[in-house]
C-alpha cells in the first residue's frame, strides 16, 4: 500500500505522462490536417504553374497558404464577371505585400476590389472568383471528424 506522498508523487507522474500523450496527440492531429489541407490546395490549383501551397505550424497553429503572382485574381476574380462571385467573405484586414517591382508595400484600412474597372473605355469581362483556398477551408471542416479518427484510430 503506497503512503499519501507516494501517491500524490505517482498521480502527478500520471497526470504530467498524461498531458505529454495529449499534447503529442494533438500536434499529430494538426499535421495530418496541414497534409490533409496541403494535399487538397495543391489539387485545386493544380494547372497554375505559378502557384504554389506552403505550410507553416507554429505551436497550436497552422497555415496553408497560395503563393504566386496571379493567386489573389483566382482566388477572389476580377472583373465583371468576378464581383460577387467569391462564396466566403473578402478580407479586409491590412496585410503586407510586394508589387510587381519587388517593392514592400503594406494596404491600410479595408481592401478595395474594383471589380469593374475600365481598360481602355471598355468594361473589364474578368474572370470568376476559384475560392480554392476557401474550398480548401471547407474541405478540412467537412471532413475534420474523419481526419482527427485517422489518427486516434491508430494510437489504439
Amino acid at each position: 500500500m503506497l503512503n499519501t506522498n507516494a501517491h500524490n508523487v505517482l498521480d502527478s507522474f500520471l497526470q504530467k505522462l498524461h498531458n505529454k500523450e495529449v499534447e503529442s496527440l494533438k500536434h499529430e492531429i494538426l499535421r495530418r490536417f496541414v497534409q490533409e489541407g496541403e494535399t487538397f490546395a495543391k489539387s485545386k490549383y493544380a494547372g497554375y504553374a505559378d502557384i504554389t501551397i506552403t505550410t507553416e505550424i507554429n505551436g497550436n497553429s497552422a497555415v496553408i497558404a497560395a503563393n504566386g503572382e496571379q493567386v489573389g485574381y483566382i482566388e477572389f476574380g476580377t472583373g465583371t464577371r468576378g464581383e460577387g462571385s467569391y462564396y466566403g467573405k473578402l478580407p479586409t484586414q491590412p496585410i503586407t505585400f510586394y508589387s510587381k517591382v519587388l517593392q514592400r508595400q503594406v494596404s491600410l484600412g479595408e481592401w478595395t476590389y474594383a471589380y469593374a474597372s475600365k481598360e481602355g473605355g471598355r468594361v473589364w469581362i474578368g474572370w470568376l472568383a476559384g475560392g480554392q483556398m476557401w474550398s480548401t477551408a471547407q474541405w478540412l471542416r467537412s471532413h475534420a471528424f474523419d481526419i482527427i479518427h485517422s489518427v486516434t484510430d491508430r494510437k489504439n
